[in-house]
């Protein structure tokens, strides 16, 4: 009898554990295109060149070069209100909750700052142009990871 009773109780705890698995809202969506890319052409009007290939034609090579953009971090103490431009992870501390907003950043301005150093060094061109998106390295405590856009690549000179 008690091992009837331990099949049903572990029987029951087992399906309400795997019910609970299946609480997500599903919603439609409708069918969208989504493009993503840059837009060279402002450079290319001013004689820059970007490329992520290899730039095979004569040319100086001045220098590499990798940018990161970290975003802007900061903590709130029990408040949840979001605010436009961050995104929200809701850190419980203790007995407090604590808010982490990270910024929402764009790439452009990488790209603007890389075409700005390039010219700097007397460049006119960004070869082998490289976009990742890299993880931050967190304590495990108070704060979550985020990720950043990240761009190298070689700057040149064409001759």
């Amino acid at each position: 009898m008690k091992s009837k009773l331990f099949i049903i109780g572990t029987f029951f705890t087992l399906a309400i554990s795997l019910t609970g698995c299946y609480t997500h809202k599903l919603t439609d969506r409708e069918k969208e295109i989504k493009t993503f890319g840059f837009d060279f052409r402002d450079f290319a009007e001013k004689g820059f060149l970007f490329t992520p290939n290899e730039f095979y034609g004569e040319h100086y090579v001045l220098g590499i070069i990798r940018v990161e953009l970290h975003p802007k971090v900061k903590y709130k103490r029990n408040d949840l209100t979001r605010e436009p431009g961050y995104t929200m992870y809701v850190l419980n501390v203790g007995n407090n909750t604590a808010v982490q907003l990270v910024s929402i950043e764009d790439e452009k301005e990488l790209i603007e700052h890389i075409y700005n150093m390039a010219v700097e060094w007397g460049g006119d061109g960004f070869s082998e142009f490289k976009l990742e998106y890299l993880t931050s390295q967190t304590d495990g405590l108070s704060s979550t990871s985020y990720s950043y856009p990240s761009i190298s690549g070689v700057v040149i000179k064409r001759k």
